[in-house]
């Protein structure tokens, strides 16, 4: 099962790849820049959520188990929106498209079980 989360995450970040190599050539390297940072916005703290979430496997205490799911998804939040701001302050990108990218990245992972079935996420 494991593997399976994994694995959904390397499929949503291949669509990435994929739309930002469409981006540098319709919007050059801007366009590819702004679409990567944003995808990867959404993307790197998924990815911390769902290693925080492994640990916990072991743990069979409810409400310690929930507290390790509300603080790393406190945790995934304020580490997008960190990356957010970082990148707006410090990197020369197309808000617009960085905004798309972050939207799609966010739709594909809420529509990557429809893909690949519920039962397997």
């Amino acid at each position: 099962m494991g593997f399976r989360r994994y694995f959904l995450n390397l499929w949503q970040l291949f669509l990435l790849g994929a739309i930002a190599v469409i981006f540098i050539f319709t919007k050059g390297w801007l366009g590819f820049k702004s679409v990567f940072l944003g995808g990867s916005s959404w993307v790197i703290p998924q990815l911390y959520f769902l290693w925080k979430m492994q640990q916990v496997k072991i743990i069979f205490d409810s409400k310690k188990m929930l507290k390790i799911f509300f603080l790393s998804e406190a945790t995934k939040l304020l580490l997008s929106f960190g990356m957010i701001a970082t990148i707006f302050l410090i990197s020369d990108v197309d808000k617009i498209i960085f905004l798309g990218g972050y939207i799609f990245m966010t739709l594909v992972s809420f529509l990557t079980p429809v893909r690949f079935g519920a039962k397997n996420v």
